[in-house]
Protein backbone atom coordinates (compact mmCIF):
# COMPACT_ATOMS: atom_id res chain seq x y z
CA UNK A 1 0.00 0.00 0.00
CA UNK A 2 1.43 3.74 -0.92
CA UNK A 3 2.28 5.92 2.06
CA UNK A 4 0.91 8.47 -0.59
CA UNK A 5 -2.72 8.17 -0.15
CA UNK A 6 -4.49 7.67 -3.75
CA UNK A 7 -1.22 8.98 -5.54
CA UNK A 8 1.18 6.50 -7.40
CA UNK A 9 4.64 6.50 -8.57
CA UNK A 10 4.50 8.45 -11.67
CA UNK A 11 1.59 11.07 -10.34
CA UNK A 12 4.15 12.10 -7.90
CA UNK A 13 7.00 12.05 -10.16
CA UNK A 14 4.68 14.72 -11.98
CA UNK A 15 4.05 16.77 -9.06
CA UNK A 16 7.69 16.93 -8.14
CA UNK A 17 8.65 18.21 -12.36
CA UNK A 18 5.65 20.52 -11.26
CA UNK A 19 6.98 21.66 -8.65
CA UNK A 20 10.14 22.06 -9.34
CA UNK A 21 13.22 23.54 -7.62
CA UNK A 22 13.17 25.77 -4.70
CA UNK A 23 12.39 29.13 -6.65
CA UNK A 24 10.31 27.41 -9.30
CA UNK A 25 8.06 25.67 -6.27
CA UNK A 26 7.20 28.87 -4.47
CA UNK A 27 5.51 30.15 -7.01
CA UNK A 28 4.52 26.74 -8.14
CA UNK A 29 2.83 26.74 -4.85
CA UNK A 30 1.37 30.68 -5.14
CA UNK A 31 -0.23 29.83 -8.50
CA UNK A 32 -1.80 26.66 -7.24
CA UNK A 33 -3.15 28.11 -3.96
CA UNK A 34 -4.71 31.17 -6.39
CA UNK A 35 -6.52 28.78 -8.95
CA UNK A 36 -8.30 26.88 -6.39
CA UNK A 37 -11.64 29.23 -5.44
CA UNK A 38 -11.50 29.73 -1.59
CA UNK A 39 -14.20 28.61 1.05
CA UNK A 40 -17.13 31.04 0.86
CA UNK A 41 -17.87 33.33 4.11
CA UNK A 42 -20.55 30.99 4.69
CA UNK A 43 -17.96 28.29 4.58
CA UNK A 44 -15.17 29.63 6.65
CA UNK A 45 -17.44 28.99 10.51
CA UNK A 46 -16.24 27.80 13.71
CA UNK A 47 -17.12 23.93 12.76
CA UNK A 48 -15.22 23.90 9.12
CA UNK A 49 -12.03 26.00 11.07
CA UNK A 50 -8.93 24.30 12.41
CA UNK A 51 -6.23 24.77 14.61
CA UNK A 52 -2.71 24.04 14.96
CA UNK A 53 -0.88 26.41 12.88
CA UNK A 54 -0.25 30.58 13.03
CA UNK A 55 -2.18 30.90 9.77
CA UNK A 56 -6.23 30.22 9.57
CA UNK A 57 -7.51 26.78 8.08
CA UNK A 58 -10.66 25.58 7.10
CA UNK A 59 -11.33 21.63 5.58
CA UNK A 60 -14.50 19.85 5.10
CA UNK A 61 -14.39 16.08 5.13
CA UNK A 62 -16.26 13.48 5.06
CA UNK A 63 -16.79 10.23 3.33
CA UNK A 64 -19.67 9.09 0.51
CA UNK A 65 -21.21 6.29 0.50
CA UNK A 66 -18.61 4.88 -1.99
CA UNK A 67 -16.34 4.96 1.03
CA UNK A 68 -14.06 7.65 -0.49
CA UNK A 69 -13.16 10.33 1.23
CA UNK A 70 -14.15 13.55 0.13
CA UNK A 71 -11.99 16.64 1.33
CA UNK A 72 -11.75 20.59 0.57
CA UNK A 73 -9.17 22.66 2.60
CA UNK A 74 -8.68 26.59 2.70
CA UNK A 75 -6.56 28.67 4.16
CA UNK A 76 -5.98 32.20 4.78
CA UNK A 77 -2.06 32.34 3.62
CA UNK A 78 -1.33 31.01 0.13
CA UNK A 79 1.69 29.03 1.28
CA UNK A 80 -0.37 27.32 3.87
CA UNK A 81 -3.55 26.68 1.37
CA UNK A 82 -0.89 25.24 -1.07
CA UNK A 83 0.40 22.91 1.09
CA UNK A 84 -3.07 21.56 2.19
CA UNK A 85 -4.12 20.94 -1.39
CA UNK A 86 -0.67 18.92 -2.13
CA UNK A 87 -2.08 16.72 0.74
CA UNK A 88 -5.85 16.88 -0.72
CA UNK A 89 -4.16 16.07 -3.82
CA UNK A 90 -3.69 12.56 -1.99
CA UNK A 91 -6.49 12.07 0.41
CA UNK A 92 -9.18 13.54 -2.03
CA UNK A 93 -11.17 10.46 -3.37
CA UNK A 94 -9.08 7.67 -1.43
CA UNK A 95 -10.25 4.72 0.45
CA UNK A 96 -9.95 4.58 4.37
CA UNK A 97 -7.15 2.78 4.04
CA UNK A 98 -5.20 5.06 2.05
CA UNK A 99 -5.87 7.73 4.25
CA UNK A 100 -4.89 5.74 7.76
CA UNK A 101 -1.43 5.08 5.93
CA UNK A 102 -0.59 8.42 4.64
CA UNK A 103 2.35 9.69 5.54
CA UNK A 104 2.73 13.68 5.46
CA UNK A 105 6.57 13.92 5.50
CA UNK A 106 7.03 10.65 3.11
CA UNK A 107 5.05 12.69 0.59
CA UNK A 108 5.99 16.27 0.80
CA UNK A 109 10.09 14.70 1.02
CA UNK A 110 9.14 12.52 -2.09
CA UNK A 111 8.05 15.92 -4.18
CA UNK A 112 10.29 18.41 -2.73
CA UNK A 113 8.40 20.41 -0.72
CA UNK A 114 9.83 19.38 2.89
CA UNK A 115 11.77 22.57 2.44
CA UNK A 116 8.48 24.78 3.36
CA UNK A 117 7.42 22.35 6.75
CA UNK A 118 8.86 25.47 9.20
CA UNK A 119 8.07 24.16 13.05
CA UNK A 120 4.16 26.24 12.54
CA UNK A 121 3.38 24.68 9.16
CA UNK A 122 4.39 21.42 10.44
CA UNK A 123 2.16 21.50 13.59
CA UNK A 124 -0.39 23.30 11.15
CA UNK A 125 -0.95 20.24 8.35
CA UNK A 126 -0.39 17.35 11.15
CA UNK A 127 -3.70 18.94 12.74
CA UNK A 128 -5.40 19.17 9.56
CA UNK A 129 -3.92 15.05 8.81
CA UNK A 130 -5.09 13.79 12.24
CA UNK A 131 -8.86 15.18 11.37
CA UNK A 132 -9.17 14.10 8.52
CA UNK A 133 -7.82 10.78 9.88
CA UNK A 134 -10.58 10.48 12.16
CA UNK A 135 -13.56 11.75 9.93
CA UNK A 136 -16.80 8.92 10.37
CA UNK A 137 -18.75 8.09 7.20
CA UNK A 138 -21.64 9.88 5.76
CA UNK A 139 -25.06 10.06 8.47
Amino acid sequence: MSVYGKLNETDLSEQAQLIGGREQSMRYLVQLSRSTPAFSDSERTPETERFGCEARVWMTANYRSDDRLTLRVDSEARVVKALLLIIASALDGATRAQVAAYDLDAHLQRVGLDAFLTASRRSGLRAVLRTTKMVKSEQ
